[in-house]
């Protein structure tokens, strides 16, 4: 990715690697390796919940590793801090909810004021 230029390059090159990765997945699904590096893109985009799809299709098919099962709980880990211990939502996610909420309510005013 450090060799994009511009920002639909960047997208480009993340489509084509997020491919790559669902045709590694196809062909060997059951590889530890396959596995992680794809959860991983998948986490660094915030696609958690594709990310746990891979970790649980991975571990039916390679129950025994080690790995995998880390993996899973390093999701489950994300997960409770996106989300909080009861489901709630975090104060993290809260102040990011809010921050969006101000940005759209600011650019109604905006509009209306100027229309």
């Amino acid at each position: 990715m450090n060799h994009a230029t511009t920002p639909g390059e960047k997208e480009r090159m993340m489509r084509e690697l997020d491919l790559t990765y669902r045709q590694a997945m196809a062909l060997c699904p059951y590889s530890v390796e396959t596995v992680k590096r794809y959860v991983n893109l998948l986490r660094d985009q915030d696609r958690l919940a594709d990310a746990r799809r891979m970790v649980k299709t991975g571990r039916m098919l390679n129950p025994r590793s080690k790995r995998l099962q880390e993996l899973a709980e390093e999701l489950k880990e994300n997960l409770v801090f996106t989300r909080g211990l009861d489901g709630a939502q975090s104060p993290v996610a809260a102040v990011k909810q809010a921050r969006h909420s101000g940005r759209c309510v600011l650019a109604q005013a905006r509009a209306h004021l100027s229309g």
